[in-house]
């Protein structure tokens, strides 16, 4: 599954749910479209789309500076 946040022309963000045995969560934004809640509403639609699935347990690989992530 992917989701792709546009501005115009302008793939703004994407997220994706990558399923090899595992659920694995992917989430990039370009720096210019990051703190505006786009990330926000990206992991919402992937979460959400993992849950229909029946998906309850995913996980995420995050570098230490990258706080907001972390968070989630």
């Amino acid at each position: 599954m992917n989701v792709i946040a546009w501005d115009e022309n302008t793939a703004a963000g994407h997220s994706m749910l990558v399923t090899d045995g595992d659920h694995e969560v992917a989430i990039f934004i370009l720096r210019l479209y990051q703190g505006v809640g786009i990330g926000t509403e990206l992991t919402r639609s992937i979460l959400g789309y993992g849950e229909k699935q029946d998906i309850s347990k995913v996980w995420l690989t995050v570098e230490r500076w990258n706080h907001p992530a972390i968070g989630l």
